[in-house]
């Protein structure tokens, strides 16, 4: 999967959206996580390679997300968040934002989002549904890339076969 072709996506997505960060965040086995690609305007504060550790989602949102929840969040600050989700919004410069999960097969992969780090902002549905859509293609993306990677090794493991074969029939 490359991180360079989703950031390119990522680009276009934020300038139609006009906002000011577009991120897609990897799980790791323990639900923490890294920003592994990353559209953002300039002035906002990059994200790329920052591992965000959130023990609220690891206990109670893993589920909800992998079953497809969307969250809408027009303002962090007039909403019923928890005092750490404030706190972390806050510390990565995010106002508002809409999170959308990545799936691969029935495995929560990551989460993709776009955020205003400076402005409350009300989403439009359709802004929505074009997030939806980009996870789905991140997701067949990632799904190619892997089954590539699997047919490279599987090559690979046959020429190196095919060579001891060879040096044994041969004696070379």
């Amino acid at each position: 999967w490359s991180s360079d072709v989703c950031s390119s996506d990522l680009h276009d997505i934020r300038h139609f959206l006009t906002t000011d960060r577009v991120v897609v965040y990897q799980f790791k086995s323990n639900w923490s996580g890294t920003i592994v690609a990353e559209s953002l305007e300039e002035g906002c504060q990059s994200l790329l390679g920052k591992e965000i550790r959130d023990e609220y989602f690891a206990e109670h949102l893993i589920e909800p997300y992998r079953n497809g929840r969307i969250q809408v969040t027009d303002n962090i600050y007039a909403i019923n968040l928890t005092n750490c989700h404030i706190n972390l919004l806050t510390q990565i410069e995010v106002t508002a934002l809409i999170v959308v999960p990545i799936v691969m097969g029935n495995k929560l992969w990551g989460l993709l989002s776009a955020q205003s780090y400076n402005r409350v902002r009300h989403w439009l549905p359709e802004e929505i549904t074009i997030l939806q859509e980009l996870s789905k293609e991140i997701s067949f993306a990632i799904r190619n890339s892997t089954l590539y990677e699997v047919a490279q090794e599987k090559i690979h493991s046959y020429q190196r076969e095919q060579s001891i074969l060879f040096a044994i029939v041969t004696g070379k």
